[in-house]
């Protein structure tokens, strides 16, 4: 037997999440349960609710009689109902009947925006002017979203609710930035975190200054990371790390090693923070690009580090990029068969032909450096690794290259040998003669 749910405003969510799913014989079974626990003359704005509710269900079931006398039912029922909370459910019903029936919830969302204006909330018509907007946002009418949005922001100032008036900016702000006016994007951002900066709309703020600065670059790109990093806890960790990486990037690029890799540390900490053992991961595969690149004798460590976090939690395309890196590092300490260990380690990893055709470069680089140092065992193998890759990706004018210099390298192999065993013959002589 089915137990009605007690009296209340949350008697509604079952009802209002099968309708919204189009389970809507459920639907109408979960509302018959709402008007059999809100007994006669109760809650009258629920009753109201749940039978406006059931109305639309019979309507898209093609009850039409019933729809009618529910409608009406509901009517008769929110007469003894504030405006506020009549205004209020028919929000949540023109928000179901969106995807659907735009047309008809557009006519929700006007009749409720009537009754907010008669109600005692003042804030209520902007936060539907907003709702609205955002909505008109989501599926891509950019116009009606300007004229809601622009409506909620006046609506909002009007009734003193910054937070509602720096929601809208906000979204405003998103339209310019898609639109590409990047300045009146920022100017709007900046005036909407000036209202308020704690709430909902912090977040997509950040948003927007992170598309932002990946719009912009350089230095006004800095400047809009930093305002991220300045609204602290009030934006998800994921979004400060985004930032901390990017502004490590910037350092990196004009050459400021040091504090590229203080602020790839701060990203790494904000994960680790996160429990985000996957990004770590990651972000420490940057610190040690990075370290690499500014000669930091602990960069071997931090790549080798990433690594075993890269074999552990099944990262492919990362322990490919790193076993790279480290095939560097090793070559250029003199380390030839490591290098050409890591390099053909990488080959493994390997998956797109982008992430091949690097380790393609990877191990040709130490082909070239092994041939410097007259390990040209080394150089064989790896030129022809090389080649066999550039096989593979259809490159056969570069594969050929490589094939060509494997073979050098054997001759070179060759006469080295012949050197040696000159030279050794050549010893053995001088011996003779110094013991007579």
């Amino acid at each position: 037997m089915t137990v009605p749910p007690a009296p209340g405003q949350g008697v509604l969510e079952r009802a209002t999440t099968a309708f919204r799913r189009g389970a809507l014989r459920e639907a109408l079974i979960e509302y018959d349960v709402v008007l059999g626990g809100l007994q006669g003359r109760e809650a009258p704005a629920l009753r109201g609710t749940a039978l406006l509710g059931r109305a639309l269900v019979n309507q898209l079931l093609g009850d039409h009689p019933a729809a009618l006398s529910d409608a009406v039912a509901a009517l008769a029922e929110w007469r003894a109902a504030p405006a506020d909370w009549v205004a209020r459910a028919l929000i949540g019903m023109a928000a179901a009947l969106e995807a659907d029936s735009p047309g008809i919830a557009a006519e929700y969302w006007q009749v409720a925006a009537q009754l907010a204006g008669r109600g005692d909330d003042p804030r209520l018509p902007a936060l539907i002017a907003g709702l609205r907007g955002v909505r008109a946002l989501e599926t891509g009418a950019t116009d009606a979203a300007r004229a809601h949005l622009v409506e909620a922001e006046r609506l909002a100032r009007g009734a003193g609710d910054d937070g509602t008036t720096a929601r809208a900016l906000v979204n405003i702000a998103r339209l310019d930035l898609d639109a590409g006016r990047r300045r009146e994007a920022g100017r709007t951002i900046a005036e909407a975190l000036s209202l308020s900066t704690t709430g909902p709309h912090v977040e997509a703020a950040a948003g927007v200054l992170l598309d932002l600065a990946a719009a912009a670059g350089g230095a006004e790109a800095a400047l809009y990371l930093e305002q991220v990093l300045v609204l602290g806890s009030a934006v998800d960790s994921s979004m400060r790390e985004r930032a901390l990486t990017a502004l490590a990037g910037i350092a990196r690029d004009r050459g400021d090693l040091p504090e590229a890799m203080r602020l790839a540390a701060d990203a790494v900490a904000t994960l680790r923070a996160a429990g985000d053992a996957t990004a770590v991961v990651q972000a420490m595969h940057d610190i040690g690009v990075i370290a690499l690149e500014a000669g930091d004798d602990g960069a071997e460590d931090q790549l080798i580090e990433s690594m075993a976090g890269a074999r552990r939690h099944g990262l492919p395309a990362l322990a490919a990029s790193l076993s790279r890196a480290l095939a560097l590092v090793a070559s250029r300490r003199g380390d030839h068969l490591r290098a050409l260990g890591y390099a053909e380690q990488a080959a493994d990893f390997a998956a797109g032909p982008g992430d091949r055709e690097a380790c393609a470069v990877t191990l040709a680089r130490v082909a070239v450096e092994a041939e410097r140092w007259h390990r040209f065992d080394i150089a064989i193998v790896a030129h022809k690794g090389a080649a066999e890759i550039y096989a593979n990706l259809d490159r056969s004018d570069i594969s050929a290259a490589e094939t060509t210099a494997a073979e050098k390298a054997r001759i070179l192999a060759a006469a080295d040998r012949e050197r040696e065993a000159s030279v050794q013959t050549g010893l053995e002589i001088a011996r003779k003669i110094t013991e007579r």
